[in-house]
């Protein structure tokens, strides 16, 4: 199937298993350009060696999304080896499993600001590099 992605930079975030590595090998397929990040170096090499075979470019890039210095590191380095982003897929692995117990609160804030630094993100890749006083 075409969908028109090729040539197009796919940034994908939580790209090295589940839902973020599926949307990343689709876009591989379509023969889209990727930078793809997660938390754990081992694990996002891993990801880009196993969507080699589809003869995408593929960025692997080390970064915590809960931090602003993680997102200002996937969006400098998706930006300095492509110059743009095209797509952007807000993957992160979420909230932690609570397991019915309560959380701590510093657990339970951590979990919530997931999405504002995700908005961050999609800020940064329209208008620049991220200047945030967080």
């Amino acid at each position: 199937m075409d969908l028109g992605l090729a040539n197009k930079v796919a940034l994908v975030c939580g790209a090295s298993q589940g839902i973020g590595y599926a949307a990343a090998e689709e876009f591989a397929r379509e023969g889209a350009t990727l930078a793809i990040c997660s938390r754990e170096q081992a694990a996002i090499e891993a990801a880009a060696k196993r969507l080699a075979p589809y003869g995408a470019k593929v960025l692997p890039i080390v970064a915590d999304l809960s931090t602003t210095a993680g997102i200002e590191t996937v969006v400098a380095r998706t930006t300095e080896q492509y110059g743009r982003v095209d797509v952007l897929v807000t993957n992160t692995g979420g909230p932690p499993d609570f397991s019915g117990n309560i959380p701590a609160i510093s657990a339970y804030t951590k979990a919530m600001a997931i999405p504002i630094r995700i908005e961050t993100i999609q800020m940064a890749t329209e208008t620049g590099p991220v200047r945030t006083a967080m």
